[in-house]
């Protein structure tokens, strides 16, 4: 054979051999985010005291990183642009099932009060974050002008979520039905905080050739947010059965990732405010929607953690010195955000245990610092590794003191 052809021969199959190791490494992924999200696997890592840790995402974190690797070759950096468009969809995807925990109808037969123990327990952590990573970050050196103000309202808005309550909380009765309410309702803020700073910090330079200021950017994002819910209530309407459903959603939130992707919008908070117009719209078989929505909630953000793991690198300090300053910032303004809204409000229970609820970071955070980076809201490209690293040891090192915490407080076996 010459030695030509026998070059080709083994090029090629390297290449077969690289794109069958891909594909087995994905559909394994996805394989495993499905059983994590098994309510029988939850309960089992509850009681082997693994739910601190797995709650977070981080063995999928690490995952994505061991993918990475050379050696492993299954999400070269190659690979991951090419999966840009779904990663997208699950920032969408995301964004969506946020969006449609919106119900005017459901928020007004919430609990009295429930709006202020909102106010109160997430202005008191952003304020805490703002006072306390200001001057790290300006240590840092690597934020000026308006980079500055971008990432310090980024990072508020990440401490600003809790993780939404689950049966490991062990606490009953209204009171643990209103401190769920409060965790639900406080996401949307986050995401809120996001969608204003994509508007009103947009870098000049996103690839759009369209130029507007920053108002006419808002009623564009305003615009196709609601455009894209009256779609997908049109279509949904006319579904009968639960497949139709399915396929309909997945199209509308891939259709609107890639219109918000195209307008260099964000991508979560655009889906966000889809989601959030078709909560409030009378579609029918309303409970089933909401089901499907977060049974591929669960799945979808377990493999998103894996691609943001591939590209995560926790060796550099500066994102550890910001993640504990963000910890500590935002365990102290719970503590206080907890404290002021038991004292206000009627039909939380005492202090230390709105705390302890409160205390872990809720998994859009992790979502929002993602999402900022793809808008390019860093100065440099290492700030955004730096705060995505600082996000998600926050995150960790938060469920982790939780874990202790409610166990002392409450007697609760997370």
């Amino acid at each position: 054979m010459p030695p030509r052809i026998e070059r080709f021969d083994t090029l090629a199959a390297m290449a077969h051999g690289s794109v069958a190791r891909i594909v087995l490494g994905l559909v394994a992924t996805l394989a495993l985010a499905i059983l994590a999200n098994q309510p029988r696997v939850r309960r089992m890592s509850a009681r082997l005291g693994m739910h601190a840790v797995s709650s977070t995402g981080l063995p999928f974190v690490i995952l994505g990183a061991v993918f990475h690797l050379e050696a492993v070759g299954i999400l070269t950096p190659t690979v991951l642009g090419h999966l840009r468009p779904a990663f997208e969809f699950g920032l969408g995807w995301i964004g969506f099932a946020v969006g449609m925990q919106f119900d005017l109808r459901r928020i007004e037969r919430l609990p009295k009060g429930i709006a202020s123990a909102v106010a109160i327990e997430v202005i008191a952590p952003m304020l805490a974050v703002a006072v306390a990573a200001g001057p790290v970050l300006l240590a840092l050196r690597v934020f000026p002008g308006e980079g500055f103000f971008r990432n310090l309202i980024v990072l508020c808005a990440c401490a600003a979520a809790s993780a939404p309550l689950d049966k490991s909380f062990a606490l009953t009765g209204p009171a643990a039905k209103f401190l769920r309410d409060v965790t639900k309702q406080d996401e949307v803020v986050s995401l809120a905080l996001l969608g204003i700073v994509a508007v009103f910090f947009r870098p000049p330079n996103v690839g759009v050739h369209w130029h507007l200021p920053p108002s006419g950017w808002l009623l564009v994002a305003l615009g196709v947010g609601a455009l894209l819910g009256i779609v997908a209530f049109v279509l949904l309407r006319g579904a009968r059965k639960a497949s139709e459903r399915i396929a309909l959603l997945l199209g509308g939130v891939a259709f609107a990732s890639g219109m918000a992707g195209a307008l260099a919008l964000s991508v979560p908070v655009t889906c966000a405010m889809a989601g959030a117009l078709l909560a409030n719209l009378p579609v029918p078989d309303d409970q089933g929607l909401r089901k499907i929505i977060l049974d591929f909630e669960g799945p979808l953000y377990l493999v998103f953690l894996v691609v943001v793991g591939a590209s995560w690198d926790p060796r550099p300090w500066q994102g550890w010195a910001i993640g504990v300053t963000l910890m500590v910032a935002r365990a102290y303004g719970k503590a206080l955000g907890g404290r002021l809204a038991a004292r206000t409000v009627r039909g939380l229970p005492r202090e230390e245990v709105v705390f302890s609820a409160l205390l872990p970071q809720s998994p859009v955070s992790v979502v929002i610092i993602v999402a900022a980076g793809m808008l390019d809201l860093g100065t440099d490209t290492p700030v955004t590794g730096w705060l995505v690293n600082a996000v998600i040891v926050s995150g960790v090192m938060s469920e982790l003191v939780a874990f202790f915490v409610r166990r002392r407080v409450i007697g609760a076996t997370t």
